[in-house]
């Protein structure tokens, strides 16, 4: 389990307005965490693509290897258990996950 790995991850049981069902996410913590940790951090996916806020990074299929265009919902972004990481999707390319990186820091108004 690498930073910027893609995996399906089964987000139930939530809770409100968390994202639901199972569905990729990318890795985003880093390699050192994911090695000794039991949980890592995560970035679920959403195929909803008709409103993409700065916030949100869209990913094509061509870049994920994802079935379908998505975009990676920040806002969303949580630890989880590594038993809910059900199978390896693929990766992100290095630019993908630079520009994450930037929607991440405009989202928690880091400089």
């Amino acid at each position: 389990m690498k930073r910027g790995d893609i995996y399906l991850v089964d987000f139930e049981p939530s809770v409100g307005a968390e994202i639901r069902k199972i569905r990729p996410a990318v890795i985003i913590s880093c390699n050192e965490a994911n090695k000794y940790l039991k949980t890592i951090m995560v970035i679920p996916f959403s195929s909803k693509v008709e409103k993409i806020y700065p916030f949100d990074v869209f990913v094509s299929k061509q870049e994920s290897g994802l079935d379908t265009d998505s975009k990676l919902k920040i806002p969303q972004m949580r630890a989880v258990d590594k038993g809910r990481l059900k199978r390896y999707i693929g990766a992100l390319p290095e630019e993908m996950i630079e520009e994450t990186e930037k929607a991440i820091k405009l989202h928690l108004a880091i400089e």
